[in-house]
């Protein structure tokens, strides 16, 4: 990890050191930042792990055959792709890290609400280009989030062990995502998706308290 933040910025390379355990509780004890931003990973990835594990059945459920369900299935991942390297672009340009997470918030929370309001619709195709466009938005704020925690924590040993954190968090989230579809709630996944909505709209939550967090500090730091 400490590799990792040298290659993102050389001028933190030479501040460096090991990390050993005490350094790491230090971290974790002092600065609440970083178990913020982990909440918000380990929140927002919930979606992600179970979308990942069942959108080939969701699909299927539409009325397509097995193969062709993978196939489109796969047609997300990319759009998730491009999604994701625009709204990185984006951050970096306008250097706004938590307005950006919360657009990708909204984004990601609208077309939940979408979905979830088309699950009794018969139209298969109209169901399909709205669950891939749900499914482009899972995610896309996960690097924009990490990228927001670096540009505000400046002691690189912390950085290091925050970034640990948020990588573990959002495995932990994706394991739990798992259980979100459940086979009594087959075919339409209707509480699975309500759920999504509820995890989505908590993940707003957070990173509006963030953004105000962080803008009170700014403003603080600015006035001594």
């Amino acid at each position: 990890m400490t590799r990792r933040i040298a290659l993102e910025d050389t001028s933190r390379s030479a501040e460096l050191s090991p990390i050993n355990p005490r350094d790491a509780l230090r971290a974790l004890c002092t600065n609440y930042y970083i178990w913020l931003h982990s909440l918000v990973a380990l929140i927002s990835l919930v979606p992600k792990g179970g979308l990942l594990l069942y959108a080939p059945t969701i699909i299927k459920n539409l009325s397509f055959d097995k193969i062709t369900a993978n196939l489109l299935a796969s047609v997300s991942n990319y759009a998730l792709i491009l999604l994701s390297v625009f709204a990185a672009r984006v951050s970096d340009w306008l250097q706004l890290r938590g307005p950006v997470c919360g657009a990708c918030t909204i984004y990601a929370l609208v077309f939940a609400g979408v979905q979830y309001s088309m699950v009794l619709s018969t139209d298969k195709w109209g169901k399909y280009a709205v669950f891939v466009m749900f499914m482009a938005g899972n995610a896309t704020f996960h690097g924009v989030n990490s990228a927001w925690l670096a540009s505000n924590v400046k002691n690189p040993k912390d950085l290091a062990v925050g970034q640990a954190l948020i990588v573990m968090a959002a495995n932990l989230g994706g394991l739990a995502g798992q259980q979100l579809f459940q086979d009594d709630d087959a075919p339409r996944y209707t509480r699975g998706f309500l759920g999504i909505i509820g995890l989505y709209s908590g993940t707003m939550v957070l990173v509006m308290g963030l953004t105000m967090l962080y803008w009170f500090k700014n403003r603080k730091a600015q006035a001594i």
